[in-house]
Parts: structure tokens; sequence; C-alpha cells
């Protein structure tokens, strides 16, 4: 599109509280969920590659969302896992508040990168900022 409707279309979708949505949720357990849910292949991945999760708080598939993140941080104890919360946020972060966003995606960047100059990519280690 050349306008803004898909911008509009996810501000409408995540501007008014969650009703059918939760209802919606509600009815599909345990229907709804990935076939191949990638929570339990995060420990199939090398322990030196970073992982950041980005949870709006107002979402609202919210409550279940943010589970895995904390699953993950779990069973990646010997891994750098990030969950980041960002208030007054549907679900679609990137489009209800892109500049916060953008910020918090180019500071995890640049914490990467800068923990990526100082130490080889097998030994990167990084603080957590839960």
């Amino acid at each position: 599109f050349q306008d803004d409707t898909i911008c509009d279309y996810l501000y409408h979708c995540n501007a008014q509280s969650p009703s059918a949505e939760i209802a919606f949720v509600n009815m599909q357990i345990p229907y709804g969920w990935a076939k191949n849910p990638m929570v339990p292949r995060m420990t199939q991945l090398r322990q030196d590659v970073p992982i950041t999760f980005i949870y709006g708080t107002d979402s609202f598939t919210f409550r279940m969302d943010k589970k895995a993140g904390e699953q993950t941080k779990m069973l990646r104890k010997d891994s750098y896992v990030d969950i980041t919360y960002i208030r007054e946020s549907g679900h679609h972060v990137y489009a209800d508040l892109p500049d916060v966003f953008n910020k918090k995606v180019v500071s995890i960047c640049k914490k990467v990168d800068q923990a990526l100059q100082t130490k080889p990519i097998a030994t990167v280690a990084m603080e957590t900022s839960m």
C-alpha cells in the first residue's frame, strides 16, 4: 500500500481493550498453538546466540506470550536471554510505539556489538535488563 492502510489497521486492532481476542484464545486452548513451538527447540541454539524478547504489556496475549520468554530464560541458564516489557503497547509493539521499539532494538544491537568486540563469540555474556 502507498498509504497508511496497514498502520491504521494495526492501530485499530490494538487501540481498544481486548474482548473477543481473549474469548477466542480461551476457546482455542489447546487447538490454537503452533504445531512445532519454538520454546522446546531453544536449547538447540548455540549458547552464544543472544536472545531478547520484547513484549507489549497491553497485548491481549501478554499473559501467555511472556511465558515463552520466561521458559527460554530457564532453559538457557548459561546463555544471554533478556525479556523487555514495553508499557502502554499492545501486541504489535513496532506499530503501537515505533520510536520506543526502534530505540530498544538499536540498544540491543549495540549491546551485542559491544560484547562481540570485547570477547570472542563463544564466550559472549551480557547482563540482563529484567
